[in-house]
């Protein structure tokens, strides 16, 4: 190539290098959602696992770090017998007609930052770590197959303060569409025993 050419090359080279910078100045900020499986713990009865759905809302403060606010919602259905000393007996079969239904609702609010290793695109594998609130409420709906009457027990758990870790990825599937898949625990003051595990998939749109 002449050597004229190369100041042409460099320039253009440079025009290419400022408007990805500025790209990546426009699109700090990141709106998204999806959904998963979550298994709540309980230290009195065997919820098991129910349907999560999740929302969140950041910045990315540099091509590492990211801050987010999210919220997430899941929900557990189990029927269950009673036992000979009233304790009570998961239904594997639906089939099964229950004495009690347990009907278990789990919110999770926090704050969180992610950690990303690597340059951004394509992949982007994250850890994470943050802390916020967790609200428990738990129906029992007794039935009583004798004289046919259902009877509805609402009990709400009071707010506890959380904190969670996990760890993920992000894939990149344009430079400001990215799809995310993560495990997460959520730890309550109350303890261990209380934790919600959760696999987690969405799509994240920076802006």
């Amino acid at each position: 190539m002449p050597r004229l050419h190369w100041p042409l090359v460099a320039a253009l080279l440079l025009v290419g290098l400022l408007e990805e910078s500025a790209a990546q100045q426009r699109h700090r900020f990141i709106v998204g959602g999806g959904g998963g499986l979550a298994t709540l713990f309980d230290p009195n009865f065997n919820l098991g696992r129910g349907t999560n759905m999740g929302g969140f809302f950041g910045i990315r403060l540099n091509d590492n770090v990211t801050a987010e606010l999210s919220f997430d919602f899941t929900k557990v259905s189990r029927p269950f017998t009673l036992g000979p000393g009233g304790e009570l007996i998961f239904e594997e079969s639906p089939a099964v007609l229950s004495q009690v239904l347990l009907e278990h609702n789990r919110y999770h609010l926090d704050g969180t930052l992610y950690y990303h290793f690597g340059r951004r695109k394509p992949f982007h594998p994250y850890i994470l770590g943050g802390g916020g609130i967790v609200r428990r409420d738990l129906a029992r709906t007794n039935f009583d197959a004798e004289t046919g009457t259902i009877e509805q027990d609402q009990r709400s758990i009071d707010t506890e303060p959380t904190f969670s870790f996990g760890a993920g990825f992000d894939y990149y599937l344009l430079y400001n569409v990215s799809a995310r898949a993560d495990m997460r625990w959520w730890v309550p003051s109350s303890g261990w025993h209380n934790r919600t595990r959760r696999i987690f998939g969405g799509v994240g749109y920076y802006f």
